[in-house]
């Protein structure tokens, strides 16, 4: 399991909170800051494709 602080900006000013990852990798020659960044880019593919349907 991997919790991080995420902050995000937009015009409205800025937003932190927690994201909870968890996993079945447990290689730790992958570094959590890496699975949570893949997680976040998978995610970013599929809203773009489900507007596509």
């Amino acid at each position: 399991m991997i919790r991080c602080e995420i902050t995000i900006t937009t015009d409205a000013g800025r937003k932190t909170g927690y994201y909870l990852l968890v996993s079945t990798l447990l290689d730790p020659a992958i570094p959590a800051t890496d699975l949570v960044r893949l997680y976040h880019n998978w995610w970013l593919i599929e809203i773009d494709h489900s507007q596509c349907i």
